[in-house]
């Protein structure tokens, strides 16, 4: 299994990566084809709010106060993200979909949810999926070994939660993508001194710490290896320090170009960014975890949470394989302490450490103070890249050990939580597994973002015939309820009637059950009964009810 290429084998060498590249294209096409199945998110209209008023800076700077864009954004009360209180929270990543976004009619505000959010969700695959092909070239370049690369690449792809966000979740795991994108041209850079890897590393750099200030912290990281680096290979010359200086400059210049909310002020601007990164204030909402209602805003929530939750939503031989490589990192580690010797594997334990540092500092930060986190682990999700990195270096160990056993589990492992992505689709967001328990749905958020509202306005449609009405019974359902009433077709818009929520006099009741297990929603009155469960892993996230008088 996994048979490092060998010298003289150019030819079969070439065929692979033309496999890889076809199978890597596959996953895409895949992605991308099941995209419009995902509906909005509870952040999705507010983050495209955001990426506007980053337009609008941009307008103001060069277009001027009579320019068409200014206009129109100030008509439609968007001001600039210079002077926003969401300034701290960069979108240079989508700054190529303004192409898009500056159309006459998203100016002129002739357009409807549906017609921004569709292709909004396209790119946003496009941008994660990088962190696939990243992630390819990275286990590439540290182990050398491109069906090893590969298989990592596809354990990735189909890992659940992150399958179904990528879709829509346009700032934690785009975060997660740039980091591992800045991860692989960092090795490149500092193994090769190569220039364009090193000025490609400074984009992705650039542009995760405009995505969130904690970027900053990945390049500092980065940059401390590559001094280490070169230190220990003596290879401090003309070259080295070209390449380093080159990188700091292109670093600096590109964030400073992708952030023009710190323009005016730079120091305030970094004081704004880290004392909301250390102390997040503007959310004071609550949390279910583990059966139990919690204020994270009043610290009530447990240093366990972010372990448990990445543990609780991992496929479990992701996290068996992350353990197995960890226990060799510091095997490795140990031994060099003891015997003094530098491991054979030197390069890749070596730069395994600088992504763990990376990803997993701040995680382990954030435990410790017990920083305000809530829906889950995604605000770490970048921290899974170390977490991946572990897994092909456990997963290395195996191929050298039991080369046959190791694929077979493996392939099995992929072919199940493949099947299992399949069987849930599109609801792979509410992914847990065994370690979550029984009633997972009483004792942990599913919906959250209330993603699968619109599947419920699907079925109302297709199972309804006439005008009706429809309510909701919870916040979450009643907020989304209206961008999904878009994607309806024309002739049902005109019959279904929208009311307040918790309005009996519906004929149809939508009721999130994250929502109904967090905040206790009314008793549902006796003149309607549940028609229809859309569930997820075998847990209900969507009750439907209908009115039977």
């Amino acid at each position: 299994m996994l048979n490092k290429t060998i010298p003289g084998a150019s030819r079969a060498d070439m065929r692979f990566r033309l496999f890889a590249a076809l199978l890597l294209l596959l996953m895409f096409l895949a992605g991308l084809s099941v995209s419009t199945d995902y509906s909005m998110s509870w952040d999705e209209p507010h983050e495209i709010r955001i990426f506007q008023k980053n337009i609008r800076a941009y307008a103001d700077a060069f277009l001027g106060e009579d320019s068409q864009v200014v206009y129109a954004y100030e008509s439609m009360g968007l001001n600039s993200i210079r002077s926003d209180v969401e300034r701290d929270h960069g979108q240079g990543a989508y700054y190529p979909f303004a192409l898009y976004m500056l159309r006459p009619q998203f100016l002129s505000g002739d357009y409807n949810y549906t017609s921004v959010a569709v292709p909004y969700h396209y790119y946003t695959f496009a941008l994660c999926f990088t962190a696939i092909i990243a992630f390819y070239l990275l286990v590439t370049e540290l182990f050398g070994d491109r069906r090893l690369a590969l298989l990592c690449a596809l354990v990735l792809f189909i890992m659940p939660r992150f399958f179904a966000e990528s879709h829509y979740n346009n700032k934690d795991m785009v975060l997660f993508a740039l980091l591992m994108d800045s991860c692989c041209f960092a090795v490149r850079a500092i193994k090769r001194r190569r220039l364009l890897d090193a000025l490609l590393f400074a984009l992705f750099a650039a542009l995760a710490a405009n995505t969130k200030i904690v970027g900053i912290f990945f390049f500092g990281v980065c940059g401390l290896f590559y001094i280490v680096y070169l230190s220990l290979k003596k290879q401090w010359d003309r070259r080295g320090v070209t390449v380093m200086v080159i990188t700091v400059l292109a670093f600096c210049l590109l964030y400073y170009a992708f952030t023009p909310a710190m323009w005016g002020d730079p120091v305030g601007f970094f004081e704004y960014c880290i004392d909301n990164a250390l102390h997040f204030s503007r959310w004071d909402g609550e949390i279910l975890f583990a059966g139990r209602i919690c204020r994270p805003g009043d610290g009530e929530l447990p240093r366990r949470y972010l372990p448990q939750f990445i543990l609780m939503t991992t496929p479990l031989f992701i996290s068996l394989l992350a353990a197995l490589g960890l226990c060799r990192g510091l095997a490795a580690l140990w031994k060099r302490v003891k015997d003094g010797e530098r491991p054979r594997d030197f390069d890749s334990l070596f730069f395994l450490l600088m992504v763990c540092c990376c990803s997993l500092i701040p995680l382990l930060v954030s435990i410790a103070g017990k920083s305000l986190v809530y829906n889950g682990w995604r605000h770490f999700y970048f921290s899974f890249a170390g977490i991946a990195l572990l897994m092909a270096y456990g997963l290395d160990l195996l191929r050298r050990k039991w080369p046959r056993l190791s694929l077979v589990l493996l392939l099995a492992c992929i072919l199940f939580t493949g099947v299992q992505n399949l069987l849930n689709h599109p609801y792979q967001y509410v992914y847990f597994n065994i370690l979550a328990g029984d009633d997972i749905s009483q004792n942990y958020e599913l919906d959250y973002g209330a993603v699968s509202t619109r599947e419920g306005l699907y079925y109302v449609a297709e199972t309804s015939q006439g005008d009706i009405s429809l309510s909701c019974l919870d916040e979450g359902s009643a907020w989304s309820v209206n961008y999904g009433f878009e994607y309806l077709s024309p002739e049902d818009r005109a019959r279904i009637e929208l009311l307040d929520r918790g309005d009996y006099s519906a004929d149809y009741l939508l009721e999130n059950t994250t929502y109904r297990a967090i905040y206790g929603n009314p008793a549902v009155p006796d003149q309607f009964r549940l028609e229809e469960v859309i569930t997820a892993y075998g847990e209900p996230i969507l009750n439907i009810y209908k009115r039977i008088d």
